[in-house]
C-alpha cells in the first residue's frame, strides 16, 4: 500500500511538469513554482531562464517516467516488495533534484527561507529513509509465556498485566491455533501489501483471499514456521538460525498440545 502511495505521489509530479513545459506554455519552473517566499516579482523568467530550468526539468521529467514505468512493471511483474525502494529513490531523486535548482537560486538571491526548507525537507527525507531500513531489516524473536507467545521486534517498556515487554506487534494465544507445520515455501506476496524488505528479510502482512497473512520471516531461502489460526488467517516465522527456528517450531508443538489438551 506505501508503494502505491508513493507512485501517486510520482505520477502527480510527473503530470505536473508535463503540463507546465509542453501544455500550459508558461515559461516557469514546476518544481520552484509556488514555493513560498521565493521568485518573487517581474525578475522571475529572467532568473529562470540565467539558470535554464526548463530544460534541466525536461531531462528529469524524462528520467522521472522512465523510472516510473520501470517501478511499476516491477512492482506489477516480479516484486511488490523490491519495488518499494523503486519508489523510494524516485522520491529521493525528485528532493536531490529540487535541492539542486533551490540551491542555484540561493546562490542568486540569498534567500536564507530556502536553507530553512532544504533542512525541514531533508528530515521528513531521513524519516522516511530511517522508517524503510529499519522495517526492513526487522528480525523476529519469540518469547514463550504461560498461556500464548509474543512476536518481540522493538522494546517499547514493560506491561504490567503480562510482565512482557510489549511492541506494536500482537500476541497469539496457543488455543487459536489450528495447526503449525514447518515449510520451506514463501507464501506469492499480491500487488496490495503492506510488507518491507530488505535481501532474504520479509516483514509485514497482506490479504489474500479474504485471509489475514503475517510475515515475520529472517531469511526468505530458509525453512519456515506456518501458523494457521483462527481458520484460515496464516503467520509465517522464521529465524536467520535453522537450529533456532526448530527450536521455536518444537516449543511452540508442545505448548500447542498441552492447550488443545486442557
Amino acid at each position: 500500500m506505501l508503494t502505491i502511495m508513493m507512485l501517486i505521489v510520482i505520477a502527480v509530479i510527473i503530470a505536473r511538469g508535463i503540463y507546465t513545459h509542453y501544455i500550459s506554455g508558461k515559461r516557469e519552473s514546476f518544481i520552484l513554482s509556488g514555493r513560498k517566499g521565493l521568485l518573487k516579482g517581474p525578475e522571475d523568467e529572467a532568473l529562470l531562464a540565467a539558470l535554464n530550468t526548463a530544460e534541466r526539468e525536461k531531462k528529469f521529467i524524462s528520467i522521472l517516467i522512465f523510472s516510473f514505468i520501470l517501478t511499476v512493471a516491477v512492482y506489477i511483474f516480479i516484486d511488490p516488495v523490491f519495488a518499494n525502494w523503486f519508489a523510494l529513490f524516485m522520491l529521493l531523486m525528485y528532493f536531490v533534484f529540487g535541492a539542486g535548482l533551490d540551491i542555484m537560486v540561493f546562490k542568486a538571491t540569498k534567500d536564507k527561507f530556502i536553507i530553512v526548507r532544504l533542512v525541514i525537507g531533508g528530515l521528513f527525507l531521513f524519516g522516511g529513509v530511517t522508517y524503510f531500513i529499519t522495517e526492513g531489516l526487522r528480525e523476529p524473536e519469540l518469547v514463550m509465556k504461560n498461556n500464548h507467545f509474543v512476536n518481540i521486534v522493538y522494546d517499547i517498556g514493560p506491561s504490567s498485566s503480562n510482565e512482557v515487554n510489549y511492541t506494536r506487534d500482537m500476541f497469539f494465544v496457543y488455543e487459536s491455533i489450528d495447526d503449525i507445520e514447518m515449510t520451506n515455501e514463501t507464501p506469492d506476496i499480491p500487488v496490495i501489501n503492506a510488507v518491507h524488505g530488505i535481501g532474504s528479510r520479509l516483514n509485514g502482512v497482506f490479504n489474500k483471499g479474504g485471509r489475514h497473512n503475517r510475515l515475520l520471516i529472517a531469511d526468505r531461502t530458509k525453512d519456515k514456521i506456518l501458523l494457521t489460526y483462527e481458520e484460515g488467517n496464516k503467520i509465517y516465522i522464521n529465524s536467520r538460525s535453522h537450529e533456532e527456528t526448530e527450536e521455536w517450531y518444537e516449543a511452540l508443538n508442545a505448548k500447542v498440545e498441552e492447550y488443545s489438551n486442557n
